[in-house]
């Protein structure tokens, strides 16, 4: 294991868990969104599908941002020989972890 792993091993295993959580297909942010897309697919309100459609590409973008900005960290630290900053990785972490609780929030209104 690299030694910038090692140093910050907390902070690399944070990061780790919160890209795995924002990309796995049975976690808690992808259930939430099945569970929000579910509903707002079978309206026949047009403007209930269309704010629905406008929110999830502004979350998957959000999303895919904070993935690549945890995997770059991720990797640099693996591979690039640079430590993992603990405000950082804090920062990262704390930051999908905001966005799983969105979506939740949103799959849970009006529930």
């Amino acid at each position: 294991m690299p030694e910038q792993i090692q140093e910050s091993l907390d902070d690399y295993q944070a990061l780790a868990i919160a890209y795995k959580q924002l990309n796995a297909p049975f976690g808690e942010l992808s259930m939430a969104s099945i569970k929000y897309s579910t509903a707002r697919i079978r309206t026949e309100n047009t403007a209930v599908y269309n704010s629905y459609l406008d929110k999830m590409a502004d979350f998957t973008a959000r999303r895919d941002a904070l993935v690549a900005e945890i995997k770059k960290v991720l990797n640099d630290a693996a591979f690039g020989d640079s430590p993992i900053k603990h405000g950082t990785a804090a920062s990262l972490a704390g930051r999908a972890k905001g966005l799983v609780s969105q979506m939740k929030g949103l799959a849970n209104a009006g529930h």
